[in-house]
């Protein structure tokens, strides 16, 4: 199960949950993943909807972990080229 699977990432945090949620919410707000009929998909055509410039603001107002031990950050912002 996909949810399990990614519970593994979080276990370390202090409120793996509440990491749970910020980020899905921030992958649904970039519509990056969908939820239909109960189940969270990956939209792959959500690159060709987003602008290079609007995901970068996107990103740079996402709300951060307190911790910044989050495993997904250090490659994102490697991605676009910017630092937490």
């Amino acid at each position: 199960d996909f949810v399990r699977r990614i519970a593994i990432r979080y276990q370390t945090l202090k409120h793996p949950f509440r990491a749970q949620v910020r980020d899905l919410v921030g992958l649904l707000d970039l519509q990056a993943v969908e939820i239909r009929d109960g189940h969270i998909r990956a939209n792959l055509e959500w690159p060709q909807k987003v602008s290079e410039s609007e995901l970068l603001e996107r990103y740079e107002n996402m709300p951060s972990a307190v911790s910044a031990n989050h495993p997904a950050m250090p490659d994102l912002s490697r991605l676009l080229g910017r630092r937490r």
